[in-house]
């Protein structure tokens, strides 16, 4: 990442005579200037600028030059304005040298004028200041001050460390700096002369208590946040409100920040209005800002989202009273604004009829290859104040093999096979479209669509004792919610030992990303080497289907392992079949376990570029076991014609989308040193001859992590389909 290096572009600034105008410019060449700022006459003394009362005189060029006509008449005093307006420097309208020193000087005078002053108060008050920053400074009290030199041609080390400081100082926080201004002067004079270092990147500068800090500030990507503000969507008051959810990855320049690792902070968001509107905003994971609701949208307006994170540096203390502690030096925040719009069309949704319909969509009893139909009735969804009504339309229904039937201005009929199983909440969306063509959508969220599949009775399973069985080291994470927060990268063995019929299990998080580790035949498993002891299980005869009990917060959940041998390019491995019964609801997955660390370990050393094909298992209407054939690629460049700022790839053969998205939800994810993160993501899909490819997008750069290309299993497909897993090593020196 690029970081701006503030600090060096500000230490001194030169007003020199040039053809009858007055030219700013740098006064020794390893200075760079301040390119691009703005130059105006600080009429009302504050350090800001008025853009109605004190308007751009001028700016500086690339080098950090301009020029002034003679002709012109300064009320106030010369300031000169970074592009980015994180600094702004002043000298008395009567000086040509502009720096942090001479700024020092007028901060001074302005806290002495409290009214208009005739020119010879001005020069007396001008010279009190200069007499209180020099004494601090240790300056001595001559003709010409020194604190309107060039220091820098002249060579003078401890005006332009000082200068230095303060300059760092005043970014960091401009308020606390004009009040305690002689105390941070008088430390920063100090340092000059008694230096202190801080680390590479890092800048010091000085607290409004005259504490030393070294800290890299924390700055904004101002196109990322630009990019988060057009993305923002506009919902409609009294409309439903789909949700939105975008990655803050990168959006705080932080990489350098003292606290980036150990002592890093979180972003936080404050939004004193939005929630009024029945839209909620969070940070989930602490990466990914999201806006959700769970009704229609009320209110209106515009409202404020404001993202913050703390600023964390090193405070070394004063000079007589040093110590060592990563503190609070300052809060970064952007703010962006969510607009909420009046809906100023014809029509609009009924909203105590868009109630009772999804009460009765939710009774809908839908199952796989069962056939259905149900007719809606539509007479007062949408209100019609202007008696423009047209017509409804079925805009979309997500469950394939329904379709829409006798459409008319009061009803609408939904019938069809489902073709494949669905969990919960998949959408139906009716508008209503008036005579112009405007539509208003109607969202409704549909009940699950039963598989009616039940997993296999296997009556010879494989023996799974006395085996190391290896987990693929994938896990997905969800909160209480049951959204999806990320993968993390973990090494899961299992032991069933036939010695005390108990269930071993050795599970940690890949810090290092190296490997799993490997026990050779003959080990006991044991906490000794990094072993868990979950109990004691019973095992059946003949299918080996192996019984566990497990309690968790006062409740038993009974879990169930069986398996089935199967093979891959000629490699044994089990096909597991596991189940978690807690009352009347059971749980199924099905997975591969391992013999052999081989295939585990190769997981984490797949490189960017690299097309890797890989099998999942899955069970055919005859309940054998068969393979799915899996293309999974990342490239280190987003190829010609892809938008965004990376790119990932699954290809699922033989498979067509419609199918693929019914057994599977995709997502990317990232993993830094075992924390999981999520990735934001715009996925497609597309049919190509017989297979499904599925495209990420992302418009957050390749983190250095693990990434991993994922496909969790939808519920209904739990004990017939494995999980698709594709991780890439993409960790930098």
């Amino acid at each position: 990442m690029i970081k701006k290096r503030i600090l060096s572009i500000t230490i001194l600034f030169a007003l020199t005579g040039c053809n009858d105008d007055l030219l700013l410019d740098t006064a020794h060449q390893t200075v760079p200037a301040m390119p691009n700022s703005i130059i105006f006459d600080d009429i009302n003394h504050n350090g800001l600028q008025d853009i109605d009362s004190e308007p751009t005189l001028t700016t500086t060029d690339a080098k950090g030059r301009f020029r002034l006509s003679t002709t012109t008449t300064l009320q106030g005093d010369l300031a000169v304005k970074s592009q980015d307006g994180t600094l702004v420097l002043r000298t008395p309208n009567d000086e040509k040298i502009i720096s942090s020193l001479t700024d020092l000087v007028v901060i001074e005078m302005n806290k002495e004028r409290n009214q208009a002053r005739t020119a010879k108060e001005e020069v007396i008050l001008k010279q009190n200041a200069i007499n209180k920053v020099g004494s601090e400074l240790g300056i001595a009290n001559t003709e010409k001050s020194p604190l309107f030199s060039h220091f820098i041609n002249e060579q003078n080390n401890e005006l332009t460390d000082t200068a230095e400081y303060l300059t760092a100082t005043k970014i960091s926080d401009p308020i606390a700096y004009e009040k305690n201004s002689l105390l941070i002067a008088s430390t920063a004079s100090q340092l000059a002369n008694n230096p202190i270092k801080c680390s590479t990147e890092q800048t010091l500068s000085i607290t409004a208590e005259g504490e030393i800090v070294c800290n890299a500030p924390i700055t904004i990507n101002s196109s990322l946040a630009a990019y988060l503000q057009q993305s923002l969507p506009s919902p409609i008051k009294g409309m439903a409100f789909e949700g939105f959810e975008a990655s803050l990855f990168d959006l705080f320049n932080n990489d350098n920040d003292l606290g980036s690792n150990s002592n890093s902070s979180p972003i936080t968001l404050y939004s004193p209005t939005l929630s009024a509107t029945g839209i909620t905003a969070s940070i989930l994971w602490g990466s990914n800002l999201k806006l959700s609701s769970t009704n229609l949208v009320s209110g209106g307006g515009t409202h404020l989202i404001t993202l913050m994170m703390d600023d964390i540096g090193l405070n070394l203390g004063t000079l007589d009273n040093p110590k060592s502690n990563y503190e609070k030096v300052s809060t970064t925040s952007v703010t962006f604004e969510f607009t909420i719009l009046e809906d100023d069309r014809n029509i609009s949704i009924n909203v105590e009829s868009h109630t009772q319909l999804q009460n009765t969509i939710a009774q809908w009893d839908l199952s796989v290859d069962d056939p259905f139909s149900a007719t809606l009735t539509l007479s007062s969804l949408f209100h019609d104040p202007a008696d423009t009504f047209s017509h409804v339309e079925l805009k979309h229904i997500d469950i394939h093999g329904l379709d829409s039937f006798d459409q008319n201005t009061s009803s609408m009929t939904i019938e069809g096979t489902p073709l494949y199983a669905a969990e919960a909440g998949k959408a139906l969306i009716i508008s209503g479209v008036d005579k112009q063509g405007e539509h208003v959508d109607a969202i409704f969220s549909l009940p699950e669509v039963k598989s009616n599949y039940l997993p296999p009775e296997i009556e010879y399973g494989a023996n799974l004792e006395d085996r190391f069985i290896y987990i693929k080291p994938i896990e997905s994470l969800r909160d209480d919610s049951g959204n999806h927060l990320g993968s993390g990268v973990v090494c899961e063995i299992r032991y069933f030992n036939s010695l005390d019929s108990s269930l071993y299990s050795y599970a940690r998080i890949l810090e290092s990303y190296s490997e799993c580790p490997v026990f050779p035949d003959g080990t006991i498993p044991s906490e000794s080497n990094g072993f868990e002891n979950y109990g004691q299980y019973t095992r059946e005869q003949p299918s080996n289907r192996i019984t566990f009990e497990l309690e968790e917060d006062g409740e038993f959940m009974t879990i169930t392992y069986q398996a089935q041998e199967i093979s891959t390019n000629g490699e044994p491995h089990l096909l597991m079949h596991n189940s978690e019964s807690m009352g009347n609801e059971s749980m199924y997955s099905l997975n591969t376990g391992y013999l052999s660390t081989e295939i585990i370990n190769s997981v984490l050393v797949n490189p960017l570029d690299t097309d890797i094909n890989s099998q999942v298992s899955f069970l055919d209407d005859d309940a054998q076991p068969q393979q799915l054939s899996v293309t999974a690629s990342i490239p280190s460049r987003v190829p010609a014609g892809e938008t965004g700022s990376a790119d990932a790839n699954l290809i699922l053969h033989n498979m067509t989308c419609d199918q693929a998205t019914s057994i599977y939800s995709f997502t990317a994810d990232y993993s830094i040193a075992g924390n999981p993160m999520m990735w934001d993501l715009d996925t497609t899909y597309e049919d190509k001859g017989d297979d499904c490819n599925v495209d990420f997008s992302s418009q957050s750069r390749l983190s250095s992590a693990i990434h991993t290309l994922y496909g969790e299993v939808n519920t209904p497909y739990a004990a017939k389909y494995e999980e698709i897993s594709f991780s890439f090593n993409n960790l930098k020196d």
